[in-house]
């Protein structure tokens, strides 16, 4: 009888460890089932969490771009503009002063009076003023200042109105006084500034002016016309 017992022992023995083999390979099975799952979801969520963005976020950390850096890359600038010549001036006009002339770029003479004197020299241009808004010149201008020479000098500018009509505009360099010449300069014009309905920019204009009882000598080189919008 206990041979019967020692028998049946064993072969439940067995059976049972059978039966957890069999659990334990469908454990193991759908252990790697429910990882692979886990996995797929997680790469998804990344994949999902990168759609459309550029800058880190908190479900993926693959790299970091500092703001600085981002709006250096992904900012530009539009800019569209027009380069005028500058060796199509002619003189339009003189007040007493002398020896006015025009060599390729350069604009130059030579003052004497006891009044005030001017010149000035003129190109036509033919731009569409609400387009390109923004101009500004480059010239260098000798002699420089001293008490008893220099001169004034400035850029002044035709312009069309929407009524048709047609005014001069300025932005000089000089006062009721004096502004010393001498060395290089920027004359810019930003044309809402002045106020007027303006549609077209149909002359560009430089002036030079010596005080009173002053001779002198004059030279204005233009070194670049451009315009902007």
């Amino acid at each position: 009888m206990f041979s019967r017992f020692r028998r049946w022992l064993s072969s439940t023995r067995s059976l049972v460890l059978k039966q957890y083999r069999v659990l334990s390979s469908l454990d193991r099975s759908r252990v790697a089932t429910v990882t692979i799952l886990v996995l797929l979801i997680v790469t998804g969520a990344s994949a999902f969490a990168l759609k459309g963005y550029f800058a880190p976020t908190e479900e993926f950390q693959a790299f970091d771009i500092s703001t600085s850096q981002l709006s250096t890359i992904y900012s530009f600038l539009l800019i569209d503009n027009v380069s005028l010549p500058t060796n199509n001036f002619t003189l339009l006009y003189h007040s007493q002063s002398r020896n006015d002339t025009v060599v390729s770029n350069t604009l130059f003479g030579s003052f004497s009076s006891s009044n005030s004197t001017s010149a000035v020299f003129q190109e036509s241009s033919n731009l569409n003023a609400t387009k390109y808004s923004y101009f500004e010149a480059t010239v260098t201008t000798t002699p420089y200042f001293t008490s008893a020479s220099g001169f004034g000098f400035g850029l002044r500018f035709l312009v069309r109105l929407a009524d048709g009509s047609v005014v001069q505009l300025i932005n000089d360099q000089s006062s009721i006084e004096h502004v010393k010449s001498g060395g290089t300069t920027t004359l810019k014009v930003y044309v809402p500034n002045y106020g007027l309905n303006i549609v077209e920019i149909i002359g560009l204009r430089f002036y030079a002016e010596e005080r009173a009882g002053i001779s002198s000598g004059y030279s204005i080189q233009i070194n670049s016309i451009s315009h902007r919008i």
